[in-house]
């Protein structure tokens, strides 16, 4: 998977730069890559008029991202519709990630999304649940709403509340800018801090792809000028400074044409075997890892740690903890019946999770967290 997402890298830069598609013999795989990466529409626009593609893989890329493209149409619908209805009834909104990031690809077709997320006043949380079920949407979880193939995520928040950096996010609707009093929108330089941070999430929790970083590249293409000094001081405040330096370098390696000027091969690594929205293994690691630990230990630590979640994690599952903070072993009591009992698939999810970790990707996980300053 190394080699072919290397590859896939060269695909991505031969569209970008408007140069010569690279030969390669392996076109089926790298389409697999590209779809594993959330990059399928652009090595399609790379691969359509290429003589040395096989006509199966351009078909086969087509036909997926007509499919994207259909979702994607549901998607704009749903989300103008619902931002339409916010502002009529004066409700504070605003759109986020994916949905505002396509708008500066060279087509807006080419940035898919998994889905449409929003901020939005939670005060009006009754109203808005509402509205979602006369749209035709059902509550899947709290928050997020889904109807065919379009998955809406109505923000209370713009982090959990569980979130290790919950606290630099309150009171976010003061730092936001708007027109109206209605749509509200990050600054240029916030939006980034909101990237990096959304990345550092994604990061930690099992990874993200090669599409997150190419996000980063398009971000500092559009907007060359942002404030260096102010993201320096928020990324101090998030401790992500290393974090952030780590991804711009990998990104203007990749995608820019520039030279890093530091070690990045076991962060390449860590992003080619996580795919868009990272992998199971490697939450493992990062959960049960720590310097010089075998695979044995990290394992174990892994299971403990699920069995016994933080007061900070259960807190975000059951908030009344805040207030009887003394309750905390019986809901670890109340977790393990309710798993036991109701979700049995979730303990053979665990165990098969724990059993295909391997000594590779615990290693490549651990270089990747020294490199990026995330390491606990």
């Amino acid at each position: 998977m190394l080699m072919q997402s290397k590859e896939l890298i060269s695909i991505i830069n031969s569209y970008w730069n408007h140069t010569d598609l690279p030969d390669f013999q392996n076109w089926e795989e790298l389409f697999y890559c590209a779809k594993k990466h959330s990059v399928s529409s652009i090595f399609y626009e790379a691969v359509k008029s290429s003589k040395n593609v096989p006509e199966a893989v351009k078909q086969a890329a087509e036909k997926h991202r007509l499919a994207q493209i259909s979702q994607q149409i549901a998607q704009s619908y749903y989300a103008e519709e619902i931002c339409r209805w916010l502002k009529e009834n004066q409700i504070r909104y605003m759109p986020l990630k994916g949905y505002i990031l396509r708008s500066l690809y060279p087509l807006e077709e080419l940035r898919s999304s998994c889905d449409v997320d929003i901020f939005y006043d939670v005060a009006h949380k009754n109203k808005v649940d509402e509205k979602m079920k006369r749209l035709g949407f059902s509550c899947k979880k709290d928050g997020e709403w889904q109807n065919g193939n379009v998955t809406v995520e109505m923000h209370a928040a713009l982090v959990a509340e569980n979130d290790v950096d919950s606290d630099y996010y309150q009171d976010v609707w003061n730092r936001l800018t708007t027109n109206d009093g209605i749509r509200f929108e990050f600054s240029k330089e916030d939006f980034y801090v909101y990237m990096i941070k959304h990345a550092k999430t994604h990061f930690l929790w099992g990874g993200f792809g090669v599409r997150t970083i190419l996000d980063l590249y398009v971000y500092h293409t559009a907007y060359p000028s942002l404030d260096k000094e102010y993201l320096r001081r928020e990324f101090t405040k998030l401790g992500v400074v290393q974090f952030e330096t780590c991804l711009k370098e990998l990104a203007f390696s990749w995608f820019g044409g520039k030279e890093a000027t530091v070690e990045l091969t076991e962060l390449e690594k860590y992003i080619f075997q996580s795919g868009t929205y990272g992998i199971a293994q490697n939450r493992v690691a990062i959960v049960g890892g720590g310097k010089d630990q075998n695979l044995k230990t990290i394992r174990r630590r892994y299971l403990f740690k699920t069995l016994f979640p933080s007061y900070r994690i259960m807190c975000g599952k059951y908030p009344f903890l805040k207030k009887f903070p003394l309750l905390l072993p019986f809901m670890w009591g109340y977790k393990w019946f309710e798993v036991l009992f109701t979700r049995r698939q979730r303990i053979k999810s665990i165990k098969q999770t724990m059993q295909s970790v391997d000594e590779k990707q615990i290693q490549t996980t651990q270089k990747a967290l020294e490199i990026t300053g995330l390491q606990n």
